[in-house]
């Protein structure tokens, strides 16, 4: 079962729509980049706090994320 249907289940959505698709994929990104992190910190610490990290920045918004750069 993919991302997108388990998300699109939650969501009362089609799996192939736009949204639930870029949802999906900034999901798969956000868990690539914790376990990438973890790599790079030699599989010390807590991935699962790099994971939680991660996610939390994807799904609250840029309004929400705490160092994203301001664009001019």
């Amino acid at each position: 079962m993919s991302v997108a249907v388990i998300l699109a289940d939650r969501l009362g959505a089609h799996p192939d729509d736009l949204e639930v698709r870029a949802i999906a994929a900034a999901v798969a990104a956000a868990l690539f980049v914790a376990i990438e992190e973890w790599q790079a910190r030699d599989g010390q610490g807590d991935l699962g706090t790099l994971i939680d990290r991660a996610l939390g920045s994807v799904l609250a918004g840029p309004s929400q994320a705490t160092a994203i750069p301001k664009w001019r």
